[in-house]
């Protein structure tokens, strides 16, 4: 089965955004139809792909290319877009200043995207998208047509729940306490 898997969300090595995806690929027997080759959570996806080693914070990206968009909807069977939020300067460049949001280095959903998506549908394949795909950074145009093209809606509620405010935790954002 030939699967597009995108996942513009890797501020490191590990990529956790879409390695169970690819270990449910793997430990169900899915390959690729072209060279019957398990799928590579390192390799086998669209989107950030940070360089070794990680403290010289090189980084690549593998973006869709319009020219490619129908050759791909013909011959791929199944879109996966695991995370469109994106690397922003602050996870990819740890130490700096984390005071306030930081701009985005990459990400969001793009033209080239959606094009994928609708040529996917008007061939009726399976296309999956986590919900920030329709939410920031994703600019409200792509939203709300890629909102209509699946013919859904998307209404803007998402939560994160925090047991204690302490700015210690991992992961906890500290512009969170600046604008409180």
């Amino acid at each position: 089965m030939d699967i597009i898997l995108i996942d513009k969300t890797v501020p490191d090595l590990e990529r956790v955004k879409h390695k169970s995806f690819n270990w449910i690929l793997a430990n169900e027997r899915f390959v690729k139809k072209g060279n019957r080759r398990s799928y590579s959570y390192l390799k086998d996806y669209y989107g950030f792909i940070p360089l070794r080693p990680l403290r010289e914070k090189q980084y690549d990206k593998k973006d869709l290319r319009l020219s490619n968009t129908l050759i791909l909807a013909d011959s791929t069977d199944a879109l996966y877009i695991a995370d469109t939020y994106g690397v922003f300067f602050n996870d990819w460049y740890k130490g700096i200043n984390k005071s306030r949001k930081s701009r985005k280095l990459y990400g969001q959903l793009n033209n080239n995207d959606f094009l994928l998506i609708k040529e996917m549908k008007d061939r009726n394949k399976l296309i999956i998208l986590e919900y920030n795909s329709f939410d920031y950074p994703t600019a409200q145009f792509e939203s709300v047509r890629t909102q209509e093209k699946l013919g859904i809606t998307f209404s803007g509620w998402t939560g994160k729940h925090f047991a204690s405010l302490d700015t210690t935790q991992l992961d906890f954002p500290i512009w969170m306490t600046t604008m409180y």
